[in-house]
């Protein structure tokens, strides 16, 4: 194939407008949908999703993460290419298979199912046929010019379909096929465009049995991850009903989208990182560690303190009043935009490169378990808060170990030294956004007025302080203004 010369600015900036298009289509639909479906028929979608997110957990194995590393280190040999996306594929259709079995037979062996048996099999569409998306390919070969493309218009058309068919809360049958829909067509797309990068043929001789140790330590990582990322959602489904998963999915929806943005970086620097320890440049590989730390607590500390600051409004503002219970379900949440996004670098961008996929099982099964009893203990107390704490615990958990497993991989202090720093600066931040929203009664003007004094105040923070990551921008601003003005 070989070398291409891949921009990381471009794709970080291409990656964020993706991200940000996540963020911005949830925000156009929910407020919608969360008044049309009400809390019991926004609990149904989401405990149907959570339990075919199982399936898709077996389906996938933990083929995603493994072939972006694998795939990354030969993106430049087409031939090896073919090959490996070829090995990944087939094992894929494997595991496809037996997971479709599997389900099927929950279906008739499970009673809380019988009555969720036709949204669970449209909500099964996008694992049954996901082994034809390869989304891991395009990642590898940092082709995210198609992958930003493509997401943004699926989006605009899912939306688009969404907002003509679905009007009531009988047609929830019609937003699941909607929304499985849009990632059929999505792995549709990927498998004809995927022929721009490699020749799949499953009949040459294929080494699959190599791949399989290191995907089924990734897949029991996968697992464990489930128990604190997907098994809130079953068990308050199973334990308190779909109305109290409606609340939790609400309180939960605006801390994902956020979380979303802060967690892309990992999907960018990935590739990248794998690149280079293959390659043995260790100082790249350290400083881009260290910068990728300050540039995710940078981002995720001001908005873990700003959601805090206005989740009230957020709440009444996008889902009504009928939502009053996920206030603070939402508020006890805010943390993991922060904690997770520090396990982003640790856990997939330190250890996963380094080939200590190991370490982060260990952390991530210490999670499970700990997300699991404080489940079963608070749950039926509490409901969707002691869900919403349990998250929380296991999220600390979980990082904690990591940053100890991957110490020696980046500078400590430094990591320390910007959470206080991006601390006191969040701390100003939240002081001036409740000023500002203090009198006020509308929750739209009461969002805008917090949420643009806490950018405002976040900026001259920055500024005041000398941020080298705000004077890059600016310093670029300014030189590509320079351009055009010649």
């Amino acid at each position: 194939m070989g070398e291409r010369k891949i921009s990381l600015k471009k794709n970080i900036v291409l990656n964020y407008i993706k991200t940000l298009s996540g963020l911005i289509f949830p925000l156009i639909t929910f407020p919608y949908f969360s008044r049309i479906l009400k809390p019991e028929g926004l609990g149904t979608y989401n405990f149907a999703v959570s339990i075919t997110s199982y399936f898709t957990l077996i389906a996938g194995l933990g083929i995603y993460s493994y072939a972006i590393k694998q795939a990354a280190s030969v993106r430049d040999n087409k031939d090896e290419l073919s090959k490996l996306v070829s090995e990944m594929f087939s094992i894929n259709l494997i595991s496809t298979a037996v997971s479709f079995v599997l389900f099927i037979g929950s279906l008739f062996i499970i009673p809380k199912f019988f009555d969720y048996r036709i949204i669970l099999l449209v909500c099964a569409i996008p694992f049954v046929t996901g082994s034809f998306g390869m989304e891991y390919l395009f990642n590898a070969v940092e082709d995210f010019t198609y992958i930003t493309l493509r997401s943004i218009i699926l989006q605009t058309i899912t939306v688009v379909f969404l907002f003509i068919f679905v009007r009531s809360p009988d047609d929830i049958i019609l937003y699941s096929l909607i929304n499985s829909g849009s990632v059929l067509f999505q792995n549709i797309l990927n498998f004809f465009s995927a022929k721009k990068y490699v020749k799949i043929n499953i009949f040459q001789k294929l080494e699959l049995a190599k791949h399989l140790k290191p995907i089924f330590i990734l897949f029991a990582l996968s697992i464990a991850s489930s128990v604190y990322s997907i098994l809130d959602t079953s068990m308050l489904g199973f334990i308190s009903g779909e109305v109290e998963v409606g609340y939790y999915s609400a309180a939960t929806k605006i801390n994902r989208m956020v979380l979303s943005v802060v967690a892309s970086m990992s999907s960018v620097f990935l590739p990248r990182l794998a690149y280079l320890t293959k390659n043995g440049q260790k100082d790249e590989y350290k400083n881009m560690i260290n910068k990728s730390f300050e540039l995710i607590i940078l981002i995720a500390f001001p908005c873990t303190v700003g959601l805090f600051m206005v989740s009230e409004p957020i709440i009444m503002l996008l889902s009504g009043q009928e939502y009053v219970s996920a206030i603070p379900v939402m508020k006890i949440m805010n943390p993991i935009v922060l904690i997770v996004g520090l396990s982003c670098v640790t856990g997939t961008q330190v250890l996963f490169t380094q080939g200590k996929e190991k370490r982060v099982l260990y952390s991530v099964i210490a999670g499970a378990v700990l997300n699991f009893i404080l489940n079963m203990i608070l749950i039926p107390r509490i409901n969707s808060m002691g869900a919403a704490i349990a998250s929380v615990c296991a999220e600390i958990c979980v990082t904690s170990l990591q940053l100890i497993f991957g110490a020696k991989y980046f500078n400590v202090s430094k990591v320390i030294l910007n959470l206080i720093k991006y601390g006191l600066m969040s701390l100003v931040m939240a002081v001036a956004v409740y000023f500002a929203m203090i009198k006020l009664e509308n929750d739209a003007i009461k969002c805008l007025a917090g949420i643009s004094t806490g950018v405002v105040s976040y900026l001259i923070c920055l500024a005041v302080t000398k941020n080298k990551f705000l004077f890059d921008i600016l310093g670029k601003f300014k030189k590509n203004k320079a351009v055009k003005n010649d």
